[in-house]
């Protein structure tokens, strides 16, 4: 019992230690809009990016609005510099349509997906998607008449993948990710729906702590 005892304490030990020598940082961004709902709604969106992405179940994100610059502070570690680049300037505008139908038709968009993950199968790298149940609907009925067609998905103006159409799906399915390396981060970006507007770092600084009840220091990165 009593060697039980020590090694929670050694845990403890350890877990306070690891809060206040992990590195901070605080990240501020420039918003392309003057309206503050706009700029609210981008705080909120990538709040919940960077908040899926924490690199530990210690690290958290806060953040604070002062006109059009929105200031992230990520508290006992960071995401990686170009994981947070990747969040911040990806709008996630998503348009999936079938490029060889002719009509052009959209099948579904960010603004439909209730659910969005990325996972390993047979060493190939996939995204899992939910839409909405009456987008589902609509999925199954144009997959199925579109087996052997391409579904092309364009994210911010830009095509992403080419996928063939093997048979029929709607509600739920998968799909290679196109690029393994962000399958995740596209993810996070799908499911939380699309930014309003455009941002801009303005700075990204460490910021040094010191022992427990110190206040932070702000160093140039």
């Amino acid at each position: 019992m009593g060697r039980s005892l020590t090694l929670v304490g050694v845990t403890i030990a350890v877990l306070v230690q690891a809060c206040v020598r992990s590195p901070s940082m605080e990240l501020v961004l420039s918003v392309e809009s003057s309206k503050p709902t706009v700029v609210a709604e981008v705080r909120d969106i990538l709040t919940t990016r960077f908040d899926a992405v924490r690199p530990s179940v210690l690290s958290t994100v806060t953040s604070n609005i002062e006109g059009t610059r929105i200031s992230f502070q990520f508290s006992n570690g960071a995401p990686t510099n170009d994981v947070l680049e990747y969040l911040y300037s990806t709008l996630g505008d998503l348009h999936a349509s079938q490029i060889d139908a002719g009509s052009g038709l959209t099948w579904f968009t960010t603004a439909d997906i209730e659910r969005a993950s990325a996972g390993v199968s047979d060493y190939e790298t996939l995204l899992y998607i939910r839409l909405k149940p009456e987008v589902g609907e609509r999925v199954a009925l144009l997959s199925s008449m579109s087996i052997g067609g391409v579904m092309r998905w364009v994210l911010d103006g830009q095509v992403i993948l080419d996928a063939r159409v093997s048979e029929e799906f709607g509600r739920l399915f998968q799909v290679a990710a196109p690029d393994p390396e962000r399958a995740k981060e596209l993810a996070v970006i799908l499911e939380s729906g699309v930014l309003p507007t455009k941002v801009e770092k303005v700075s990204m600084k460490p910021i040094t702590r010191g022992p427990l009840g110190s206040p932070p220091t702000e160093t140039d990165a």
